[in-house]
Protein backbone atom coordinates (compact mmCIF):
# COMPACT_ATOMS: atom_id res chain seq x y z
CA UNK A 1 0.00 0.00 0.00
CA UNK A 2 1.21 3.69 -0.85
CA UNK A 3 1.78 5.76 1.35
CA UNK A 4 -1.17 7.87 0.47
CA UNK A 5 -3.20 5.04 1.33
CA UNK A 6 -3.82 3.45 -2.41
CA UNK A 7 -3.40 0.33 -3.10
CA UNK A 8 -4.18 -0.20 -6.74
CA UNK A 9 -0.86 0.84 -7.94
CA UNK A 10 2.86 0.33 -7.00
CA UNK A 11 4.66 3.34 -5.80
CA UNK A 12 6.45 5.34 -8.16
CA UNK A 13 3.74 4.04 -11.34
CA UNK A 14 1.74 6.39 -13.20
CA UNK A 15 -1.64 6.49 -13.83
CA UNK A 16 -2.66 6.23 -17.91
CA UNK A 17 -4.52 9.29 -18.91
CA UNK A 18 -7.64 9.06 -19.44
CA UNK A 19 -8.26 8.82 -23.65
CA UNK A 20 -10.46 11.69 -24.85
CA UNK A 21 -14.32 11.23 -24.84
CA UNK A 22 -15.97 10.50 -28.61
CA UNK A 23 -17.48 13.39 -29.96
CA UNK A 24 -21.35 12.99 -30.01
CA UNK A 25 -23.24 12.52 -32.60
CA UNK A 26 -25.13 15.03 -34.88
CA UNK A 27 -27.99 13.18 -36.29
CA UNK A 28 -28.21 16.77 -38.61
CA UNK A 29 -24.93 14.95 -40.00
CA UNK A 30 -25.78 11.06 -40.26
CA UNK A 31 -29.08 10.81 -39.89
CA UNK A 32 -29.04 7.10 -39.85
CA UNK A 33 -25.38 6.33 -38.68
CA UNK A 34 -25.21 5.47 -35.18
CA UNK A 35 -28.73 7.04 -34.58
CA UNK A 36 -30.42 4.59 -32.25
CA UNK A 37 -33.87 2.90 -33.32
CA UNK A 38 -35.90 4.58 -30.48
CA UNK A 39 -35.66 8.21 -29.61
CA UNK A 40 -36.68 10.69 -27.16
CA UNK A 41 -38.70 13.72 -27.39
CA UNK A 42 -36.17 15.91 -27.73
CA UNK A 43 -33.22 13.80 -30.12
CA UNK A 44 -36.81 13.01 -32.53
CA UNK A 45 -36.85 17.06 -32.07
CA UNK A 46 -33.49 17.15 -33.75
CA UNK A 47 -34.02 14.56 -36.25
CA UNK A 48 -36.97 16.10 -37.82
CA UNK A 49 -35.52 19.78 -37.34
CA UNK A 50 -38.52 20.74 -35.13
CA UNK A 51 -39.06 22.22 -31.73
CA UNK A 52 -40.09 19.52 -29.08
CA UNK A 53 -43.11 21.02 -28.62
CA UNK A 54 -43.66 20.32 -32.12
CA UNK A 55 -43.07 16.76 -31.52
CA UNK A 56 -45.89 16.99 -28.81
CA UNK A 57 -48.16 18.56 -31.28
CA UNK A 58 -48.04 15.63 -34.16
CA UNK A 59 -48.66 12.95 -31.41
CA UNK A 60 -51.63 14.49 -30.44
CA UNK A 61 -52.88 14.72 -33.23
CA UNK A 62 -52.24 11.26 -34.40
CA UNK A 63 -49.54 12.05 -37.01
CA UNK A 64 -46.56 10.03 -34.87
CA UNK A 65 -46.91 7.48 -32.63
CA UNK A 66 -45.18 6.76 -29.49
CA UNK A 67 -44.67 4.20 -27.34
CA UNK A 68 -43.54 4.04 -23.57
CA UNK A 69 -40.67 1.79 -21.65
CA UNK A 70 -38.92 1.35 -19.05
CA UNK A 71 -39.74 -0.13 -15.36
CA UNK A 72 -42.98 2.35 -14.80
CA UNK A 73 -43.40 2.97 -18.23
CA UNK A 74 -42.63 6.74 -17.79
CA UNK A 75 -40.16 7.06 -20.66
CA UNK A 76 -42.02 8.08 -23.99
CA UNK A 77 -39.84 7.26 -27.45
CA UNK A 78 -40.39 7.43 -30.91
CA UNK A 79 -39.04 5.25 -33.31
CA UNK A 80 -36.56 6.42 -36.04
CA UNK A 81 -39.27 4.11 -38.32
CA UNK A 82 -41.83 5.97 -37.36
CA UNK A 83 -40.25 9.18 -37.96
CA UNK A 84 -38.58 8.48 -41.69
CA UNK A 85 -42.53 7.41 -42.31
CA UNK A 86 -43.21 10.40 -41.07
CA UNK A 87 -40.81 12.40 -43.31
CA UNK A 88 -41.76 10.25 -46.51
CA UNK A 89 -45.56 10.78 -46.22
CA UNK A 90 -45.11 15.24 -45.41
CA UNK A 91 -46.15 16.87 -47.95
CA UNK A 92 -43.86 19.32 -49.98
CA UNK A 93 -44.01 22.50 -49.68
CA UNK A 94 -44.83 24.77 -52.38
CA UNK A 95 -43.87 27.95 -52.30
CA UNK A 96 -47.77 30.76 -52.76
CA UNK A 97 -48.14 31.86 -56.71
Amino acid sequence: MRADGCDYAPTGASVPAMPKPKRAIDCTEQPHSGTPAALTIPAAANYLSVSPRTVYDLMRSGALSAFRIGPRQGAVRISRAELDRYISEAQAWEPAS
